[in-house]
């Protein structure tokens, strides 16, 4: 999923917010709801983007590299073992370490 499309995505949920949140009818609406559930959606819709993992110190004797996810922090071992972090459900992208690996 790229940028473009979650600010699509984002857009169809506001612009009818009216319906889940007050049965159709914007005056019934739980606007700090809406708010709640949007930002949620963002969240969401963000952590689908994939992003590059980072290199983590490698300087301690080990086989393999150490990467970690970019918005938790947690640590994988070795490349590409994971599409998503298990911990946040970040989507990672090991395309650009492949790359310099190469």
């Amino acid at each position: 999923m790229t940028n473009e499309e979650a600010k699509k995505i984002r857009s169809a949920y506001s612009n009818g917010f009216q319906y889940p949140f007050g049965g159709g009818f914007v005056e019934k609406c739980d606007m700090a709801e809406v708010e709640r559930v949007a930002d949620l959606l963002d969240k969401a819709i963000k952590r689908q983007i994939p992003q590059e993992p980072a290199l983590v110190d490698s300087r301690k004797k080990r086989i393999s590299l150490r990467y970690e996810c970019p918005v938790c922090h947690g640590d994988f071992v070795g490349t590409a073992m994971a599409s998503y972090c298990y911990r946040c459900g970040q989507a990672l992208d090991w395309d650009k370490i492949f790359d310099k690996e190469r």
